[in-house]
């Protein structure tokens, strides 16, 4: 039996190296091997990260990390590191933006996403994670738009990712300028509840009492950050922020909360305040 992982408030470190990557197994059962099936095995661990078809043509660890090697030598951007998600079936790499981020008197740093999969979800993807630096507040914008999907011809494809470049621009000209605008903007008369009631997907009736002790610890990140950032949008959603990055607990909790359910939480909020 799997031992269930510990839930924590903390993301997991991410690593320098990525010194692991998958080897192809025949698949038995019952004895009979299945002529047209593969078992993707992690070689340090043996963990099984998925069974498929054997036309399924993945991308090793090695090809993911000479991507990100060109992408570092072609942008300038630093690789901070890679963490992965789920046993492995995703991992991702973070590389650095030098150029800080300053939105209303706070410094954040950009870190340009690139992600990989071994349960054939996706194949590379790209995003955008952002940290503010006096909190470490940490949210993500994920993209399986550019997602270069794995088969025979990868190695041809790849030189596409030079379009994730040009993608993480893009985004962090447009995340800036929403920012930009939150931060201009000041908190009406009943957003947070609205707010707070919308992330957490709380109805007026039967409320949980751990719905209650989430909407409470909402609140306090929300009433902390806002304190110290303004009583604007931007403050509200650093509250949100705080509260995914430091205060929510999830089994498998990465750098940027990038993935996952601190992800959704951020991604429901984000949407919530650009539509409303």
């Amino acid at each position: 039996m799997t031992q269930r992982r510990t839930r924590s408030t903390f993301a997991e470190p991410l690593t320098k190296e990525l010194n692991w990557d998958i080897e192809l197994q025949p698949v038995q059962v019952e004895g009979h091997t299945l002529s047209n099936h593969q078992a993707l095995v992690r070689n340090d661990n043996r963990e099984v990260l998925a069974v498929t078809k054997k036309s399924y043509h993945p991308a090793t660890n090695e090809r993911f990390l000479e991507v990100i090697t060109r992408l570092h030598e072609f942008t300038g951007f630093e690789v901070e590191g890679y963490s992965v998600f789920q046993e492995g079936r995703k991992v991702l790499a973070f590389l650095k933006n030098n150029d800080m981020m300053n939105i209303g008197g706070f410094d954040s740093k950009n870190y340009m996403v690139v992600g990989n999969s071994f349960d054939c979800s996706t194949g590379f993807f790209t995003g955008i994670s952002n940290v503010v630096v006096r909190c470490t507040n940490q949210f993500s914008r994920i993209s399986m738009q550019q997602n270069i999907r794995h088969n025979k011809q990868l190695s041809m494809k790849l030189d596409e990712l030079v379009l994730f470049y040009k993608r993480f621009m893009e985004e962090q000209i447009a995340l800036q300028s929403i920012l930009a605008d939150w931060n201009d903007r000041a908190v009406e008369p009943g957003t947070v509840e609205n707010f707070v009631n919308h992330v957490l997907s709380i109805s007026s009736k039967d409320i949980s009492t751990m719905k209650l002790n989430h909407r409470r610890s909402l609140l306090e990140s929300i009433g902390t950050e806002m304190d110290a950032m303004g009583q604007t949008v931007y403050g509200l959603f650093n509250g949100l922020t705080h509260y995914t990055s430091h205060v929510v607990k999830s089994s498998n909790k990465v750098f940027g909360n990038s993935l996952g359910h601190p992800a959704a939480i951020n991604v429901r909020a984000f949407n919530y305040l650009t539509n409303v």
